[in-house]
């Protein structure tokens, strides 16, 4: 059976990515390179994983005081704001560093890393795509999101960090520091809009000296309500003084472009002014929204800890005083909590932990924390466990590496940043998730997509698979499965012979183990891509993908 006779995609708003191979037990690994081993050691230590870290504390399990709500009416916030100093402004002043990736990982282990990942010997457990063969159904509908020339607080904002939620008939979309919502047709509705506007009324949010960035976008199929969040910290010139809060807005019912609560989460309540959050991922849970993100000493400093967060979701709906619940997970970088789907389909879980999917090795994309959290709101509030630890390399093989520097037509190169869990979205009982790694399909390294369907009643890994082809690079992919279990994953797609453009690939539930359909271009690329920063160039941090709830279009 076709995928085009099962699979709709409905959308095309975002990057995203996706890959697959078949599934094989991993070959044994060739030693690292003494390069590596030596700056892993002098950057790391020998007993924690990360760098000691002055003045950092480890966080006890608490719940934060309640944060009161201010109310808000999209339709009446002015669009197309720009909110000076922009970007531009900040990184001509010298005050921004666009190659930096905040991780765990310092710029000597990078750069080991991508060195050893160009010397990765080919496998024939990656999945070989074939471009020439037909791909997968053309959308039935395209329509351009947010430009940066329309939002984005003027000048554009690097990287753009798109993200998409979709409800019964509206999508909002972001990008960087600005959202809009429109009809499943494009018809704008509200917006560009950018989210100082929207938080220019919550105390905590809308200081002067605020820096907005990492959006999420969500919608609870279970509530019909839609959620915008972002991350915000106190900056002084280079210098990240505090301040660090999760701006967290709520629609007040099933319409989007009306009024929605707006709250702001004090992201640092055991060691205030110390350190601060970045990276937050969401999901939507059974009795709270989920958070999980990477703090970071002021300044900024290196990597401390990473932490999740519940927001009491009965108390935001209800736009009342709402609580948060935080805890440590301590080295699982960038923690992503599960994002349930299935109300409409019955399928939503009645009991059991929220999971989160959390990366404990620095220097190991392949090792990957399965993290169960239970009543969260609880005091004290409970630590979240480890239910399983999950060995993608094991799942996928390939020998799959640190993501490389990736070419572009005209010349310039562009960054695919790490190997961090890029999503991990639920259905019918099982977690899925892809990332970006480097592998060797034969013709030397290249950016692969990887992805994984995970058993979450015991951690196993029951599907996955590496996706890649010579000389094309695939980076930042985001997927989502409907309600047969199958699935589609968007992704960008270049090469020194091509621009970047967006792609999807996808499977059908009854398609062998380990294997994608032919891909297909949803926005082939026009222009070499050249923002103001210098090569290698910043793409982006993640993208989106979602599935309608109707549990069939993506």
């Amino acid at each position: 059976m076709s995928l085009k006779r099962v699979v709709r995609v409905a959308l095309v708003l975002t990057v995203g990515a996706i890959g697959m191979a078949t599934l094989v037990i991993r070959p044994s690994l060739p030693p690292p390179s003494v390069g590596r081993d030596a700056a892993v050691r002098l950057a790391l230590g020998p007993d924690s994983g990360v760098a000691p870290v002055s003045g950092g504390v480890l966080l006890p399990g608490l719940l934060a005081p309640p944060v009161t709500p201010v109310t808000v009416d999209v339709r009446a916030l002015p669009p197309l704001v720009t909110v000076p100093p922009t970007m531009l402004d900040r990184w001509l002043a010298g005050e921004l560093d666009l190659e930096a990736i905040d991780g765990p990982q310092s710029d000597a282990v990078v750069a080991a890393l991508k060195q050893d990942a160009l010397a990765l010997p080919p496998s024939r457990a990656i999945q070989q795509a074939d471009e020439a063969e037909p791909g997968a159904p053309a959308p039935l509908a395209a329509f351009p999101g947010p430009d940066y020339t329309e939002c984005c607080g003027g000048g554009g904002n690097v990287p753009p960090d798109a993200d998409v939620a979709v409800g019964p008939n509206h999508v909002v979309a972001v990008v960087n520091v600005a959202f809009e919502i429109l009809d499943k047709v494009g018809n704008s509705l509200v917006g560009p809009t950018t989210f100082a506007s929207l938080f220019a009324q919550t105390p905590g949010c809308n200081n002067a000296s605020a820096s907005l960035f990492d959006p999420n976008v969500l919608y609870d199929e279970s509530a019909n309500r839609y959620l915008l969040a972002i991350d915000k910290v106190n900056v002084s010139g280079v210098t990240i003084t505090g301040g660090s809060m999760y701006c967290l807005a709520v629609s007040t019912g099933a319409n989007p472009t009306g009024t929605w609560y707006t709250y702001a989460f004090p992201m640092d309540n055991a060691n205030p002014g110390v350190i601060w959050m970045d990276y937050p991922s969401a999901g939507i849970g059974r009795d709270a929204v989920y958070m999980g993100g990477n703090m970071f000493v002021v300044g900024p400093g290196p990597f401390v800890e990473s932490r999740v967060w519940a927001f009491n979701k009965s108390q935001l709906y209800a736009g009342t005083a709402a609580v948060a619940a935080e805890q440590s997970v301590g080295t699982n970088f960038t923690p992503q909590p599960m994002h349930l789907h299935g109300w409409n389909q019955g399928t939503w879980p009645t009991s059991g932990p929220h999971f989160f999917l959390g990366q404990p090795d620095a220097v190991n994309g392949s090792t990957h924390a399965l993290l169960a959290w239970s009543n969260p709101f609880s005091l004290p509030t409970p630590a979240p466990v480890l239910a399983a630890s999950i060995n993608l390399d094991a799942a996928t093989g390939g020998n799959p590496g640190f993501p490389v520097d990736w070419p572009q037509l005209g010349g310039s190169t562009m960054l695919a940043n790490d190997f961090r869990p890029l999503d991990f979205d639920y259905r019918n009982g099982y977690g899925w998730t892809s990332s970006t790694v480097s592998c060797n399909p034969g013709g030397g390294t290249v950016d692969c997509v990887r992805w994984a369907q995970i058993n979450l009643s015991n951690g196993a890994v029951t599907n996955a698979g590496l996706y890649a082809s010579s000389s094309f690079y695939r980076t930042f992919p985001d997927l989502a499965v409907n309600h047969c279990n199958d699935m589609a994953v968007g992704y960008t797609k270049g090469s020194a012979t091509s621009y970047p453009g967006t792609f999807v690939t996808g499977r059908l539930a009854t398609d062998p183990p380990g294997v994608l359909q032919a891909e297909t271009p949803l926005k082939a690329g026009e222009i070499a891509y050249v923002a103001f920063d210098s090569p290698p160039r910043r793409w982006g941090d993640y993208t989106g993908m979602t599935i309608d709830p109707d549990g069939e279009r993506f």
